[in-house]
C-alpha cells in the first residue's frame, strides 16, 4: 500500500521525483547494512540458535537444537546443560529427553542415560529411535536380552530401516546365549540389508560376516569380512575389529561376545 501511495504522489508532483529516488536509495543501502549485520548472525546453525536464544526466552526449541548442533561438532559436554534446560521447562520434551540421554551415554554417564530413555519411551514407545538409542545403551551394559527386545521393536516400527535391521542381525548372531541367537532371521535381516546397499558399506557386510560365521560357514565369513574391510576407513576402530575377526574366521571360530 506504502508502494501504491507513494507511486501515485509523484505522478501527481513530477518535482519531487528526484529527492524521492535519493530517499529510497538511501533507505536500500540502511536496509542492506542491517541485513549483512543480522546475516552474519546467521553463518551456521549454532550461531542461528545462539541469536535466537538471546532473542527469545524459555525456548525449549532453541536449547535443543543448539544442543544437537554443539554435539553434531564433538562439543557435547556443552550440550548437555541446554538439554537439561529445555526439559527444566518442558519436563516431557521428548526430543530433550533423547538427546541428553544420547549425550551422557556417549560421555560414559550410562547409568544416568537409562532411566531419562525409559522416561522417553513412556511417552513415546512407538518412536523407533529411542527403541534403538536405549537397546545400544542396554547391551554395552550387557543386558544383551532387554536389548534385544528394544532392537525387535525397532524393526517392528520401521522394517525399512536399513541400520535397525542391521542391529537386530549383529544381535541375533554374536551372542553367547544360544536361547538368544536365530540364523535364519539374522541371515534373512543381514541378506536384506547388504542389498539394500548393494554391498558397499562395511559396518553391514561385518555383520553378514558373523551371520555367516554363525552359521558355520567360515569360508563365506572371510570373504564377506575381507569385503568389508576394504571399505572400512583406515586407522579406524571398525578396521581393527574385522582384522581381528577375520582370523577367528580363519580358525573356524564364530565371533561371540562375552556378555
Amino acid at each position: 500500500a506504502l508502494v501504491w501511495l507513494a507511486g501515485e504522489c509523484l505522478a501527481r508532483r513530477p518535482s519531487l521525483r528526484m529527492p524521492a529516488a535519493m530517499l529510497c536509495a538511501a533507505l536500500v543501502a540502511v536496509l542492506a547494512v542491517t541485513a549483512c549485520r543480522q546475516t552474519s548472525h546467521w553463518h551456521n546453525s549454532i550461531s542461528l540458535w545462539v541469536r535466537t536464544l538471546q532473542c527469545t526466552e524459555s525456548n525449549t526449541l532453541a536449547l535443543v537444537s543448539l544442543g544437537h548442533a554443539l554435539a553434531s561438532q564433538g562439543e557435547t559436554t556443552k550440550a548437555i546443560p541446554l538439554f537439561q534446560a529445555a526439559l527444566e521447562i518442558h519436563p516431557d520434551y521428548p526430543e530433550a529427553l533423547n538427546n541428553l540421554a544420547g549425550a551422557l551415554q556417549q560421555t560414559g554417564r550410562s547409568t544416568e542415560a537409562a532411566p531419562i530413555y525409559e522416561r522417553a519411551l513412556r511417552l513415546e514407545p512407538n518412536r523407533a529411535s529411542l527403541q534403538n538409542n536405549y537397546g545400544i545403551l542396554l547391551l554395552e551394559s550387557g543386558k544383551r536380552a532387554e536389548a534385544l527386545e528394544h532392537f525387535r521393536r525397532t524393526v517392528e516400527l520401521e522394517p525399512s530401516n536399513s541400520a535397525f535391521a542391521n542391529n537386530l542381525a549383529w544381535v541375533l548372531s554374536t551372542g553367547p546365549d544360544p536361547s538368544l541367537r536365530d540364523p535364519e532371521r539374522a541371515l534373512a535381516l543381514a541378506l536384506a540389508v547388504t542389498r539394500a546397499d548393494h554391498g558397499s558399506n562395511a559396518s553391514t557386510l561385518r555383520t553378514l560376516a558373523a551371520v555367516w560365521a554363525d552359521r558355520g560357514d567360515f569360508t563365506k565369513a572371510s570373504e564377506t569380512a575381507r569385503t568389508a574391510l576394504a571399505l572400512a576407513p583406515p586407522g579406524s576402530p571398525l578396521e581393527e575389529s574385522l582384522r581381528k575377526e577375520i582370523l577367528l574366521y580363519r580358525k573356524s571360530q564364530p565371533r561371540r561376545f562375552e556378555r
